[in-house]
């Protein structure tokens, strides 16, 4: 259950610097040493390319969403994330072991929203926070966290 109130707090948080035109991640520590950014599954590809090729790079709101699953990923199985999500599949059968104890339904909804906002091209990403919090998966999940924190204050 922390991990998932985790997700979801930091998703508003930064639907908050979304709607304010900024981008969470691009001028973090992290981001800045790109040196060895391009084999960093962390990052955005857009990024890696950029740290391959050089040239400007401007960050958008769909690069937080990637670095933010990638990193959620690795925070909740404790397995490095794939180079690439829509070509190594294998990462779905690490989050279904993580989360055993959620239904079927559920895993899959968490699976969903790790998948949209990890593909490969940009223009196919959910592009920012908001427009993820809205999506039908979110609204399973924060109901799923007002019935866990129902449920552990006794109220169900």
């Amino acid at each position: 259950m922390v991990e998932l109130c985790l997700l979801l707090e930091h998703l508003r948080r930064m639907r908050e610097v979304h709607e304010s035109g900024g981008t969470c991640y691009a001028q973090s520590k992290e981001w800045r040493n790109c040196a060895y950014g391009w084999h960093n599954p962390l990052f955005p590809p857009e990024y890696r390319h950029f740290c391959l090729k050089g040239g400007a790079f401007g960050a958008e709101p769909s690069c937080d969403l990637y670095y933010f699953m990638a990193c959620y990923y690795e925070r909740i199985t404790g397995k490095k994330a794939p180079h690439n999500f829509e070509m190594d599949r294998s990462w779905k059968e690490q989050v279904r072991i993580c989360a055993v104890a959620w239904e079927p339904e559920q895993q899959e909804v968490l699976l969903g929203v790790i998948a949209c906002c990890t593909r490969w091209k940009r223009q196919r990403r959910v592009q920012n926070a908001g427009e993820l919090l809205k999506t039908d998966g979110m609204k399973v999940l924060a109901n799923m966290q007002q019935y866990l924190k129902a449920l552990s204050h006794g109220v169900v």
